[in-house]
């Protein structure tokens, strides 16, 4: 769904704002900043019909507002509209910007919706960029990935393929998303959540998917590190909610969902992990247990997901 920006300037007076437009436009990472205002879709095309300026970027329009239509709430950016302010902006943008950032458009989740039925639901951020050589065309279709701990979990599961996976997932009324559509990168071979740029997330089909089915449980994939799928989740939905590190789950208010839900975030699958793993309170609390195993965090993480996603224990019994 498109969303509506407003800048502001004099309706007499457009061509001051004119190199700020040409800036922001070079510059996308500070269409989130400042001079863009979230804006209705009525009083846009309200604006269009008074012969405002206007432009659209990534199927998002922004328009140009004139003063004499601002309310208290916009006085606040009215400033950054002004000649004198541009410089100071622009230096702001410096450590922000790349030469040729690479755009990715999520591939998966608008093949792969929340069904009505679904119970649990696994929420990441987005995919690399570079999708090419994934072994499985779908979520965590590369190396070393969910499906592989899932396979070790569960291993009376075939999570070998992507029309086992779907099976799979859908007789246990698993849903799978992520919380980010589309984003930019400094180049295709960045992978790290926390290097992410100009982000447009999942908002609508995550909220209307919870709301019209029967989720209880969310599992996340990363945590509260900067654009982990946990952190963008809570802050897109307002959410305010205790962690709690020694079972690595918080609890949704039911204000938000008409329900409680469950939320678990999951240590990741990769073994580049591993280190911050065997620091973590859950894992120092039974080190002991696991140490008898040629690979004790491997062994851990196996049995937190066996513990973790009990709705396919019924499987393996």
């Amino acid at each position: 769904m498109a969303k509506y920006y407003a800048s502001i300037t004099d309706k007499n007076n457009l061509e001051q704002v004119f190199p700020l437009l040409k800036f922001l436009r070079e510059n996308p990472k500070f269409f989130e900043r400042g001079i863009p205002k979230f804006h209705s879709q009525t009083d846009y095309n309200t604006g269009i019909k008074e012969g405002w300026e206007n432009f659209k970027r990534n199927g998002d329009y922004y328009l140009i507002i004139p003063k004499g239509k601002l309310d208290k709430t916009n006085n606040g950016i009215e400033a950054l509209s002004q000649p004198n302010q541009q410089e100071t902006f622009k230096k702001k943008a410096k450590s922000h910007t790349t030469d040729n950032p690479v755009t990715t458009i999520h591939h998966f989740i608008e093949l792969y919706s929340i069904l009505k039925n679904s119970t649990k639901l696994i929420l990441g951020t987005i995919h690399p960029h570079d999708i090419k050589n994934f072994l499985l065309n779908f979520f965590y279709g590369n190396v070393g990935s969910l499906w592989s701990l899932f396979s070790k979990a569960f291993p009376n599961l075939d999570f070998g393929n992507r029309d086992q996976i779907i099976k799979i997932l859908n007789d246990h009324n698993v849903a799978i998303s992520d919380i980010i559509r589309q984003c930019d990168r400094e180049n295709g071979k960045v992978t790290e959540d926390s290097k992410l740029f100009n982000i447009v997330l999942n908002h609508d089909q995550i909220l209307n998917g919870i709301i019209n089915s029967k989720i209880d449980t969310i599992y996340f994939t990363s945590g509260f590190g900067k654009n982990n799928a946990a952190k963008l989740f809570q802050k897109t939905f307002k959410i305010k909610a205790v962690f709690d590190k020694s079972t690595r789950e918080f609890t949704i208010p039911a204000k938000h969902f008409g329900r409680e839900i469950r939320c678990v975030v999951l240590f990741s699958p990769s073994g580049a992990a591993n280190r911050g793993i065997a620091r973590s309170p859950l894992y120092l609390k039974d080190k002991s247990k696991f140490e008898g195993f040629k690979h004790p965090i491997a062994e851990f993480k196996r049995q937190f997901y066996q513990d973790k996603f009990s709705c396919f224990k019924k499987d393996t019994m």
